[in-house]
């Protein structure tokens, strides 16, 4: 079924989906795209020829180091990742690296490096953590069954002295996929997709048994097109990619489907500047500033799958933020010359993706009834070195106009981000010392052009153990604290305290009106957190702390840059305390702290610089 990038139903809250028209245009032709992805892999290629360990004596010899740390490791962002580089180069006549005979002696070495380091057990480490890893064992195994596919469609001797090392790796890895498992939501598809590519090679019917296993357990993808760990920079290209191989390799088309969700979905989660919007992350790219590069390929691919120009649109993006050719797992070098689809859309057309709208995401997800069902399937929250992403499904809403671009969202600490002309707002939140931190907002709901945004906090005192559940140790002359059932405490004298958020936004403005709920004489805090590569300037501000935040107890200040800048007015200073524990300031981040106490009614206004484009609004 097509998509219309023009047109997206009405939610049962009356959300209204505007969204700007899209625009036909010419593709980027192939040429363009092929001869810039040319000079990236050649220029990595160069690099880690350059940065290779050429020492016999080393346990690292032939091994690639990596950006972190400054160590070589056998992962798919390291040597594994460079293999996929200098294979390309090495295998295209078009690469000023062509058959290059010192270029396939590092290869051998590397290959070497990556044998070298496979565990007896099949597995590889990730070196940063993560040791003796069936799912980072996957995401190279992952990579290696492609550059398998490229070495031996060629004829070149070089590729056929290649394909041994790298069968070699890849038949050992075979027990660890069969029997691993995983930390993320992510490395199961990544281990899916890896089985179904040794099962391709190796025809081993118990490789499909185990995807299935992971299959079994359902696929984490809303309606609408979210993953579970919510990471527009990095993770939701892993599943995607990982869906596209799964669905190839086994041949079962039904599964591309979770990977077209979330690229219509993207369309609309892409900031003025082309990186993705991770305002609302719960992995670590949370915050941070990421291009839409690696989801070049699996754009591409499906594009040329759908003949869909928004499609086309997004790889050309990613194509246009792109200055690495991405891991070995999902390489664009890699997927270009494999696929001559992928070079074949100029006649399909593109599309100028929107940038004015209001879209919204899991407004009708059962994000809070699944919280309460949480509760009683028995992990309590709980799973061992991971998190269960208890934020998966909350609500979001995207807002674009034009250079404007806002993100609000529940189940995150903050519930509002804001870029505008060069500055970033990266998160609005509110402290309280009621349980002392952060009030993560757990409803978002629209209401005639407004949001409602509510968040809640219970919080009592645990009595005595009844008898029946005390161990025999609570009679003894000494009871450790540890050792008691503390799960069977009754709560006494519970209190609740809450803050209710009303956010109306238009291309000049938002307009916050935030009211306290529940239990009164609470001191909470209203954090506004930018970065800080910003003027700040303001007629009452007071620094709380050095070099990361200040008091607006009134007035205005405004955070500028060279093209623009973002205002707020409508401080308050109702109580002294500078930093409530548990929600400090983050590094890297200057906040503009709004001091209250409960009961309050505060209104404060996000006023944004004028532009001509705004004001054409």
């Amino acid at each position: 079924m097509k998509h219309s990038i023009g047109r997206q139903r009405v939610r049962h809250n009356q959300v209204r989906q505007n969204v700007s028209p899209t625009i036909p245009k010419a593709a980027v032709p192939a040429r363009e795209i092929y001869a810039k992805l040319l000079e990236i892999n050649d220029r990595h290629t160069e690099i880690a020829m350059e940065k290779q360990v050429n020492d016999p004596q080393s346990r690292h010899d032939g091994g690639i180091p990596g950006d972190f740390g400054g160590l070589p490791s056998p992962s798919h962002v390291g040597t594994a990742g460079s293999i996929a580089s200098m294979v390309c180069s090495l295998l295209n006549p078009d690469s000023r690296f062509y058959e290059d005979a010192v270029l396939s002696e590092s290869l051998e070495r590397a290959m070497a490096y990556m044998v070298k380091k496979q565990h007896d057990d099949g597995t590889i480490s990730l070196g940063t953590t993560n040791f003796h890893s069936p799912p980072d064992t996957a995401f190279v195994v992952n990579g290696f069954v492609e550059i398998c596919r490229l070495l031996s469609g060629s004829e070149s001797p070089h590729a056929a002295r290649l394909q041994a090392p790298v069968m070699k790796f890849l038949e050992r890895s075979v027990p660890a996929l069969l029997e691993g498992g995983c930390h993320t939501p992510n490395h199961r598809w990544v281990m899916t997709a890896a089985l179904a590519g040794l099962y391709r090679l190796f025809g081993d019917e118990a490789l499909v048994g185990r995807a299935d296993e992971w299959l079994s357990e359902g696929i984490d993808c809303t309606e609408d097109g979210e993953w579970t760990e919510r990471s527009n920079g990095i993770y939701n290209t892993v599943s995607d990619i990982m869906f596209y191989y799964a669905a190839k390799r086994l041949n079962r088309p039904e599964l591309l489907e979770y990977a077209r969700r979330n690229l219509r979905m993207m369309v609309y989660f892409i900031h003025p500047d082309g990186t993705a919007v991770t305002e609302y992350s719960d992995r670590q790219d949370y915050g941070g500033k990421h291009t839409m590069a690696e989801y070049f390929t699996v754009s591409r691919l499906l594009a040329a799958e759908d003949r869909e120009a928004a499609f086309t649109a997004l790889s050309e993006i990613a194509w246009a933020g792109m200055n690495h050719p991405g891991p070995v797992n999902n390489h664009a070098m890699l997927g270009w010359l494999l696929n001559p689809r992928m070079r074949e859309l100029e006649d399909t057309g593109s599309i100028v993706l929107p940038d004015t709208y209001t879209y919204a995401v899991n407004l009708t997800y059962p994000y809070r009834e699944n919280l309460e069902k949480a509760a009683r399937v028995g992990h309590r929250g709980q799973l061992r070195h991971t998190s269960v992403h208890p934020s998966f499904g909350a609500p979001v809403v995207r807002i674009r106009h034009r250079s404007t671009s806002m993100t609000l969202t529940a189940g995150t600490p903050s519930f509002l981000s804001i870029t505008h002309a060069g500055v970033r707002l990266r998160g609005v939140r509110m402290a309280s010392c009621f349980m002392p931190g952060v009030v993560v907002p757990e409803t978002l709901d629209a209401e005639r052009g407004t949001y409602r945004i509510t968040g809640w906090q219970s919080k009592g005192y645990n009595g005595p153990i009844p008898k029946p559940y005390l161990p025999d140790l609570s009679e003894d002359r000494m009871s450790p604290w540890i050792l008691l059932p503390h799960q069977h405490r009754p709560l006494t004298h519970v209190q609740s305290a809450g803050m209710e958020i009303r956010a109306a936004a238009d291309s000049q403005r938002v307009k916050l009106r935030i009211r306290s709920l529940g239990t009164g004489d609470v001191p909470a805090q209203l954090q506004f957190l930018f970065d800080p590569d910003c003027a700040v300037d303001g007629d009452a501000l007071f620094e709380a702390y050095e070099g990361r935040g200040f008091f607006l107890k009134s007035g205005r200040m405004r955070f500028g840059s060279a093209e623009g800048w973002i205002e707020l007015e409508g401080g308050a200073y109702q109580h002294a305390e500078h930093e409530i524990r548990n929600a400090s300031v983050p590094d890297g981040m200057i906040g503009v702290l709004v001091n209250l106490a409960t009961p309050f009614d505060h209104e404060i206004a996000i006023r944004f610089s004028p532009q001509t484009e705004l004001l054409n609004d």
